[in-house]
C-alpha cells in the first residue's frame, strides 16, 4: 500500500511539472503577444485554468505525503478525549452487534456492514471484542473489564490501539480515494489542456 502511494505522488509531481512546463510557454506567448498588440482572452482563461490545476495536484501531494487532508491540521494523537471517544457510528455499532436489535435507530445495508468488516480487520481480536462491546455494545470499561478477565487499564489500552487503527485504515482508504479521483481527473485536464493550448497557439 506504501509502494502505490510513492507511485501516486511521483505521478503526481510529473503531472505537476508537465501543468507548470505548459503555463510557463503560455506565459512566454502571452508576452509575446503583448509586446505585438495582441491580447487573447482564450489565453488568460487558459492559464487560469492551469494555474487552478496546479493548486489541485499539489493539494493531492500534500494529502499523500503526510497522510492526512491538509484542510484538517489536527491529527488523531492531538483532538480531544471526546473527538477520540469513537471512531465509527455509534448507532451503526449498535446494529452491527445486535442486527435484531429493535430498539437501535438504524439498520445496516450490506455496504455499512461490509465496510465495519473492513474496518475491523486492522485490529487484533482482542482489541475488536473490546471494541465491540464498550463501542458496540454499550458496557462500560469496568463491565469490559470484567467479562474479558483484564484490569480497566488495559481496556483503555486495548481501545486506543483500536481507534489508532481504524483511524489509520480510515485515512489510508480516503487517501486512495482521493488519489485516484485527483489522479482521473488531472488525466482529463491535461488532455483538455494540451488540445487548448495547441489550438490557441495556432490562433495568435
Amino acid at each position: 500500500m506504501a509502494k502505490s502511494i510513492k507511485k501516486l505522488i511521483t505521478s503526481y509531481k510529473a503531472t505537476k511539472k508537465q501543468l507548470k512546463n505548459m503555463l510557463a510557454e503560455i506565459e512566454n506567448s502571452d508576452q509575446e503577444a503583448s509586446a505585438g498588440g495582441v491580447h487573447g482572452t482564450d489565453q488568460k482563461a487558459l492559464r487560469s485554468s492551469l494555474a487552478e490545476s496546479i493548486r489541485d495536484v499539489e493539494y493531492a501531494i500534500k494529502w499523500l505525503e503526510t497522510g492526512r487532508q491538509p484542510d484538517n491540521q489536527r491529527g488523531i494523537q492531538r483532538r480531544s478525549k471526546e473527538q477520540r471517544e469513537i471512531l465509527l457510528d455509534p448507532f451503526k455499532m449498535q446494529s452491527y452487534v445486535s442486527p435484531g436489535t429493535g430498539g437501535c435507530r438504524v439498520g445496516l445495508s450490506d455496504a455499512e456492514r461490509q465496510l465495519i468488516d473492513f474496518y475491523l480487520q486492522f485490529v487484533t481480536e482482542k482489541e475488536r471484542e473490546c471494541y465491540l462491546m464498550v463501542h458496540g455494545s454499550g458496557f462500560t470499561h469496568e463491565k469490559a473489564a470484567e467479562m474479558l478477565f483484564i484490569s480497566r487499564g488495559n481496556v483503555s489500552t486495548l481501545l486506543s490501539r483500536a481507534q489508532q487503527k481504524i483511524e489509520f485504515a480510515k485515512n489510508v482508504t480516503a487517501i486512495l480515494v482521493m488519489a485516484v479521483f485527483f489522479l482521473l481527473i488531472g488525466c482529463v485536464k491535461i488532455h483538455f489542456y494540451e488540445r487548448l493550448f495547441v489550438w490557441g497557439r495556432s490562433h495568435l
